[in-house]
């Protein structure tokens, strides 16, 4: 690790200490990062987060009881300066707002505003992608109902996280690769507004108007702190040690070159813990040795236990064996398999059965009926080995002394078992 004063680290480290002294006394006070409406849904959900909400809100005959003031709101903050215009009577008399209008391609338009002069479909994308020829399906559908009716303007309201543009698949070519039925350009014709900045002010606009009638304002706020989840600009009520690093880049430095060896620290934990391991087995019994009968591969070293917490993880089974006087071949064993603990015992009859065949040696548990019932072996991936922890949850393997002293307490059950066996 690059060598660093450890006063700088010191400061890092009081900077998180304080802040999570900080969370405490906020959350104490009744600050809270609760939103109901994501309890309900995911903040990513178009159809029934975004559509539902921006619809119930749009729509006049939402029970809000606010007539057509939040659509007023919306075609004001976010369409008339699209389209250049400088009033609502410039957008003309809206007759109508509906979700989910269905099209003669048996698509369905999300939003659409109509109006005596203009006709708006809005399409909303937050993580899904475009179809083949969507927004000039979209197009042609409004269009061919303006020359049926008032020959009014058509636009499509591109609506995205942060105000992308629309595929070329959208706009021009199908499935079968073949041009799609355009009536329109797109730089004319299809408008790109985004939640980031668009839908955010229509929300900070709609409650200034409704700042007295605390359930709606309670209502978009709640939506609000959505749109800001899925655009990154939420900050939560809570202090959090990601804000104040972003906003102290002394100690964000100091944190991202930490986070460099974090595997490393990790590693030599894992290993560490191991060491506990051996020596709480011979607390327990001095003669209960360590014995190297596992191939090299998956013999217990350092490098093993660092690249344990990399994406290169390799061979994952690998830990140690001891011989603690079972007899008939049989070994108490425990390892890291993928990124669990699990304990158990072994017959080196079977680990050599394997070997021979020149399989990988990863479930060489032995299978024992009574001890499985004894421990209560239920892991659905090693059913004849005691699952007791996950490397990633460090906390454990700081404070590993129950789960050690847990452990002593099943091998002394395992003694009594296969005692048994040999009278």
């Amino acid at each position: 690790m690059e060598h660093i004063a450890l006063e700088n680290y010191d400061a890092l480290f009081e900077l998180i200490q304080n802040t999570l002294i900080r969370q405490e006394e906020q959350k104490k006070k009744g600050l809270n990062n609760y939103n109901m409406v994501n309890i309900v849904r995911k903040a990513t959900h178009e159809v029934g987060m975004h559509s539902n909400i921006i619809y119930s809100l749009i729509n006049p005959n939402s029970n809000h009881f606010q007539d057509d003031l939040f659509l007023n709101k919306f075609i004001e903050t976010i369409i008339l300066s699209k389209l250049e215009l400088t009033s609502l009577q410039d957008f003309g008399q809206v007759y109508s707002v509906k979700a989910e209008e269905p099209t003669e391609t048996s698509r369905r338009i999300d939003f659409t505003i109509k109006s005596n002069k203009y006709l708006i479909g809005i399409e909303m994308k937050v993580n899904a992608p475009d179809l083949h020829c969507q927004i000039s399906d979209y197009y042609n559908h409004l269009k061919e109902e303006s020359k049926n009716d008032n020959d009014q303007h058509v636009y499509i309201f591109y609506l995205t996280k942060y105000g992308s543009n629309p595929s070329d698949k959208s706009l021009k070519k199908n499935q079968n690769n073949k041009t799609c039925l355009l009536d329109f350009h797109k730089d004319d014709h299809v408008k790109n507004i985004s939640f980031e900045k668009d839908v955010l002010n229509w929300i900070e606009t709609c409650q200034k108007e409704v700042r007295n009638i605390t359930n709606l304002n309670i209502a978009l706020e709640n939506y609000k702190e959505i749109v800001q989840k899925i655009t990154n600009q939420y900050k939560g009520n809570v202090v959090s040690i990601k804000e104040e690093l972003l906003n102290d880049t002394k100690s964000l430095r100091l944190a991202l070159k930490l986070d460099k060896e974090m595997h490393t620290i990790k590693g030599q934990l894992l290993y560490n813990f191991f060491e506990k391991v051996k020596k709480k087995i011979s607390d327990y019994n001095q003669n209960y040795k360590p014995v190297i009968i596992l191939p090299e591969k998956n013999q217990l070293t350092p490098k093993k236990c660092t690249d344990s917490f990399t994406q290169k993880r390799g061979n994952t089974h690998f830990g140690l064996v001891f011989d603690c006087n079972f007899g008939n071949n049989k070994y108490f064993f425990i390892k890291v398999a993928q990124t669990g603990l699990y304990y158990g015992v072994v017959d080196t009859n079977k680990i050599k059965e394997i070997v021979d065949s020149k399989q990988k040696l990863e479930k060489f548990s032995y299978c024992h009926d009574k001890i499985r019932e004894t421990l209560k072996l239920t892991s659905k991936h090693e059913k004849c080995a005691k699952y007791f922890g996950d490397i990633n949850k460090l906390e454990q393997l700081i404070d590993s002394e129950n789960i050690l002293e847990e452990m002593v307490v099943d091998i002394q059950k395992i003694e009594e078992i296969l005692k048994l066996e040999k009278v």
